[in-house]
């Protein structure tokens, strides 16, 4: 009986660091979060490892549409792409940084109204 109590405990500790582990990775890719208010995106600059992803999450009272730049293209990373629309509250994770460089991005959903430097950042992969 021993035996097996030991064993036991020796798969929990082990089952615990695992999960441990796993917490700690997500809470990395979590904790890297631009926030869009109606005063603009903060922090404006953002700096990940390849393979990491971001979450954006919209704290205004109105949409915001993100895209990676440059303006129109758009093309400069793909991953930021995969956010897109997000309504008052929403957030969303963006796909995998997977080349090193500099990413800009953009906020694309106000009508009417010329680009604004304050809803515009940059995520760096490096």
């Amino acid at each position: 009986m021993t035996v097996l109590l030991t064993q036991f405990v020796n798969l929990l500790g082990a089952l615990l660091l695992i999960l441990a582990f796993a917490m700690i990775s997500q809470r990395r890719i979590l904790s890297l979060i631009h926030l869009f208010t109606a005063q603009g995106v903060t922090p404006r600059v953002l700096v990940v490892a390849p393979g990491e992803r971001i979450t954006i999450r919209n704290l205004d009272s109105g949409p915001h549409q993100i895209f990676s730049g440059p303006y129109l293209d758009r093309s400069a990373c793909p991953a930021l792409n995969q956010i897109g629309y997000l309504a008052p509250g929403e957030s969303r994770i963006s796909g995998n940084f997977t080349t090193a460089g500099t990413c800009p991005f953009l906020d694309d959903v106000r009508p009417g109204q010329q680009l604004n430097r304050d809803f515009m950042g940059y995520v760096i992969v490096r």
